[in-house]
Parts: structure tokens; sequence; C-alpha cells
């Protein structure tokens, strides 16, 4: 592994733990035994390390989904296999890096959404579009269906939601997509649904 991509991971690992406003370079460069020298070659400041997490998480999200949708497997398994990659990568963020970016980094934050706003116009459409065809999915359209997804990422990644309804990031996103996919199928649709969801991990206590 490169030395960048090792200072990434490792940062990340201990971001989205604890959040980054209390963690210094000092710190990163100690827990991965290299010195400060070396950090700050790569990355100057803290702002450049947690603006280069961002870029990272964004390109390998995008890499995985592509991956998943380059799959001869059904519309309703493709979807909850993105559901379930997605709802994977968003638990292992502490509300500490969530509140962190919120309010220390919004402009991060505002960014990271927007990645998230292009990503479902992009991808979601696609499966969405397909899924209509094969009378698995309501006629409803795109953009509210769209427009769902993104109420419920925005919604359930802001602390204040979690903290008010005492549920983790992993809880509040089961509930809220479950309800959302199973309300847009048809009932051909929904069949397949409940038994496929049930292979995988998702929706379960």
């Amino acid at each position: 592994m490169k030395e960048k991509e090792l200072i990434i991971k490792y940062a990340g690992k201990r971001f989205y733990d604890e959040g980054f406003h209390k963690i210094s370079m000092d710190e990163i460069a100690s827990g991965l035994r290299m010195s400060k020298k070396t950090i700050y070659k790569h990355f100057p400041t803290k702002d450049n390390l947690i603006e280069s997490l961002i870029d990272y998480e964004c390109e390998y999200h995008l890499i995985k989904e592509v991956a998943i949708l380059g799959q001869k497997i059904g519309v309703i398994k493709m979807i909850l296999q993105m559901i379930e990659f997605n709802l994977g990568d968003l638990s292992k963020y502490s509300e500490k890096w969530i509140q962190d970016l919120q309010n220390l980094k919004p402009e991060l934050w505002d960014k990271y959404l927007q990645f998230k706003h292009n990503k479902h116009d992009t991808y979601f459409k696609k499966l969405m579009a397909q899924g209509r065809k094969e009378k698995l999915i309501k006629d409803i359209p795109l953009e509210l269906i769209l427009s769902g997804i993104e109420s419920i990422v925005k919604n359930v990644l802001h602390s204040d939601f979690l903290v008010r309804n005492n549920l983790s990031i992993n809880q509040a996103l089961n509930y809220s997509i479950d309800i959302l996919v199973s309300g847009i199928l048809t009932e051909k649709g929904n069949k397949i649904y409940r038994k496929e969801k049930k292979l995988l991990k998702l929706f379960k206590k």
C-alpha cells in the first residue's frame, strides 16, 4: 500500500471513530510510526487530510457501485446490494465524525451530500427506470423517489435526529429505507424483495 493511501486509511479509521477535532497530525504520525515530515509531505495541513479522506471515500463508493451495477442480476437484487453496501459503509461513521463535519467543516459536509445527490441521480435513476420497465416498481415520478432517498440520507445523518429518536445510524437507515423500498415496489416487486432481503444482513435486529 502506498504511503499516502496508508495515511488516509489510518486517519479515516481514527476520525470515523473519534471525530477529528481532537486528533492532531502528531497523533496520526505516532500511530503510523511515521515521521511528521512524511505526513506533511503528503498533507500540509489537517484540513488537506480531511478533504482527501472525503475524496477517497467518494471514489471508493463509485468503484463499488459501478461493480454492483455491472452484474448480470435482477433489478431488486441490485437495489438490495446497493443498499447493503451503503448501509455497511455509513454505519462505520460515529456521531462524533458527523458532528465535526457538520459543525467545523460544513463545506466538506455539503460536498459529501452533493456527491450523494449526484450519485443517486445517476445510478438510482437507471435502476428505477429499469424496475418500472419490468413492472417491479410503481409508476411514481423518479424525481419523487430520488427526493425521498436524499431526504432519508440527510435526516438520518444529522446527529440531532439520531439523538432525538434514540437510534443508531444503522437502525435509522434500516427502518427508513425498508419503508421507502416497500412503498415504491409493486406487488410483484415486493414478493422478490421479501425473498431476497432475507438472504442479506439487511433489516435484521
